[in-house]
């Protein structure tokens, strides 16, 4: 695990926000499952992790996926069984998300 912290996730729906104050592209996560650390993608190939993270629009009144998590903003994931999500800092590039 790196400097950036951890969420505790139990199984079923679950509203997180990420550790860091910086945009978070959502395939970065590591996903910590019994202590074996695996990537987002690979969490959601076996089914551990519904593929899609939810944010509200505050536009158009309604949740929707999204793909970075902003700072200071709750997001809904759901789980298949408890986990822990793994927020490691990197280096953002706005002009690869654009």
């Amino acid at each position: 695990m790196g400097d950036g912290g951890d969420v505790d996730l139990d199984a079923g729906w679950n509203l997180i926000g990420s550790s860091l104050v910086a945009k978070f592209p959502v395939e970065w996560i590591d996903v910590n499952v019994l202590g074996t650390v695996i990537t987002w993608i690979d969490a959601v190939d076996s089914g551990i992790i519904q593929p899609s993270v939810f944010g509200f629009n505050n536009e158009s009144r309604e949740h929707e996926p999204v793909d970075i998590l902003e700072p200071f903003y709750g997001y809904w994931i759901h789980v298949s069984q408890p986990l822990d999500l793994d927020f490691v800092p990197r280096a953002y590039d706005e002009s690869l998300y654009s």
